[in-house]
């Protein structure tokens, strides 16, 4: 048997997933990194203009597992438990709870199975994000609610 070529998917795709995947919680918003979002941040020069931690999976656009995605904190809706924390955007994710996030559907399920008081975000350039767990939850239904949003999650197809 021949065996078949192919290039492996690239780990900052385009396009994008369709419909577009995110993941609410907190007033956190969480998407996967793709080359549309970085040009709808960043412009056309996004290569100079983005951050590093952004543009280096861009550039080297190789996935270390199959399922790898780089997940983007995208914003911070305002409410009462994100005060001080609008500021962080366009920032990687790295941990959950102490937890490498391999893709997106990996985060939900760490958020549904979430325990402990408080649940933290490590973001790039060591910063973290720690909010209290049960609060977190209904900040998300106040966040969905306020912004018309229809649902907590839209994840892609496995």
């Amino acid at each position: 048997r021949t065996p078949e070529l192919a290039w492996p998917p690239p780990l900052v795709p385009m396009p994008p997933p369709q419909p577009p995947a995110y993941v609410v919680f907190g007033g956190l918003v969480f998407v996967p990194l793709s080359e549309p979002y970085l040009r709808s941040e960043w412009g056309e020069l996004f290569e100079e203009r983005a951050p590093l931690c952004l543009v280096e999976p861009w550039f080297k656009n190789v996935r270390r597992y199959a399922d790898e995605e780089v997940v983007v904190l995208s914003c911070v809706f305002a409410s009462h438990l994100t005060a001080g924390l609008t500021h962080f955007t366009n920032r990687r994710l790295l941990r959950c709870d102490g937890q490498e996030v391999r893709n997106l559907a990996h985060l939900a399920g760490l958020l549904d199975s979430a325990t402990g008081s408080t649940i933290f975000f490590d973001l790039d350039d060591d910063d973290v994000v720690a909010l209290p767990l049960a609060a977190a939850r209904e900040t998300t239904r106040q966040v969905l609610q306020a912004h018309l949003i229809p649902a907590a999650r839209c994840l892609p197809e496995a």
